[in-house]
């Protein structure tokens, strides 16, 4: 009786890994169809996600059948989300990002002061270099 019990539990997660789904994505710009690297790509509802390799591609393991919200963002381009029903019927999802419209930066304005400590009391390391020495330097 306790081997059919161990053989059917076996069998059931048998079972359960061969339920897991893989879901491999394809991030790419609209214009020339470069891939993205580096894109973050997230499944809104458990948080689990990647970031896209050098060609573009992410592959998520461990998915139930299913319908899932995928959000895909990249520095530069609008955000994304697509909805994916699994088990998918090609063996690559490709998702087609558009590039921002460019926003004019603001002004950025840098200020410093005049400190009254001298080069003796400043409790680090301070090197000085002579001009004479940064020429004999270039001319090496």
């Amino acid at each position: 009786m306790y081997k059919l019990f161990v053989l059917i539990v076996a069998l059931l997660c048998v079972s359960a890994l061969y339920s897991q789904q893989r879901l491999t994505i394809k991030v790419s710009e609209a214009g020339t169809g470069k891939p993205l690297a580096g894109a973050s790509v997230t499944i809104t509802a458990t948080g689990k996600g990647s970031a896209t390799d050098s060609t573009g591609t992410v592959i998520l393991t461990g998915l139930a059948d299913g319908q899932y919200k995928i959000r895909v963002t990249f520095i530069g381009y609008m955000e994304k989300e697509v909805t994916v029903l699994l088990p998918l019927g090609k063996p690559v999802f490709e998702i087609i990002l558009e590039p921002e419209e460019e926003e004019e930066e603001e002004e950025v304005v840098i200020q410093s002061t005049r400190s009254t400590r001298t080069i003796r009391d400043i409790p680090t390391r301070v090197e000085f270099v002579a001009g004479e020495e940064l020429d004999e330097k270039s001319n090496m």
